[in-house]
C-alpha cells in the first residue's frame, strides 16, 4: 500500500501538485537505503535537493537600485506614432475615391456582370421555350390518342 501511495505521490510531485508535507514524506522515504528497483532511480535527485537546501551563498547579493519609471513617456511617444500614422495615411488618400488600378478593376466587374445577366436571360428564354416544347409534344400525344380511339370506332361501326 505504501508503494502504490509513493508512486502516486511522485506523479504528483512531477506535475506540480504536491503540498509541502507531501514533499517532506517524498524526501524521508528516499533516505531510505532499500528501495524498490524502479524507484532507485529517483534517490539522488532527492539528496540534491536535500544538499542544497543547506548551501548558503558566501557574498552578499547587490540589487540594482530602483529606476525611475518613464512608461508614460512611452506611452505617449506611441500614441503620437499612431496618430502620425493614422493621419498621414488618411491624407494621402484620393479624395475623389479610387484609383485608376481600381476604377479599372470596377469597371471590369461591371461588364463581367452584365454579361453574367445577359446570359442568364437568354437560358431562362430557352428554357422557357424547352418548356412549351414539352406542353406542344404533350397534346400532340393526345392529338394522336384521339386518332386512334377515331379508328377503333370507325372500324367498329363499319
Amino acid at each position: 500500500m505504501e508503494l502504490v501511495k509513493i508512486e502516486q505521490l511522485l506523479e504528483a510531485y512531477f506535475e506540480g501538485q504536491t503540498t509541502l508535507a507531501e514533499e517532506e514524506q517524498l524526501r524521508s522515504y528516499f533516505e531510505q537505503e532499500d528501495l524498490p528497483e524502479h524507484l532507485q532511480l529517483y534517490q539522488p535527485m532527492f539528496a540534491g535537493f536535500q544538499l542544497a537546501e543547506t548551501e548558503e551563498a558566501d557574498f552578499d547579493i547587490k540589487l540594482p537600485k530602483e529606476k525611475i519609471n518613464n512608461f508614460w513617456f512611452f506611452r505617449v511617444a506611441a500614441s503620437a506614432v499612431i496618430f502620425l500614422g493614422l493621419a498621414g495615411f488618411f491624407f494621402t488618400q484620393n479624395s475623389g475615391g479610387y484609383s485608376q488600378e481600381e476604377q479599372l478593376a470596377l469597371q471590369s466587374y461591371q461588364e463581367a456582370r452584365e454579361t453574367m445577366m445577359m446570359l442568364s436571360r437568354n437560358l431562362n428564354q430557352g428554357a422557357e421555350s424547352v418548356q412549351l416544347l414539352d406542353a406542344f409534344n404533350t397534346g400532340t400525344e393526345s392529338i394522336g390518342l384521339i386518332n386512334q380511339l377515331d379508328q377503333s370506332k370507325n372500324l367498329i361501326f363499319k
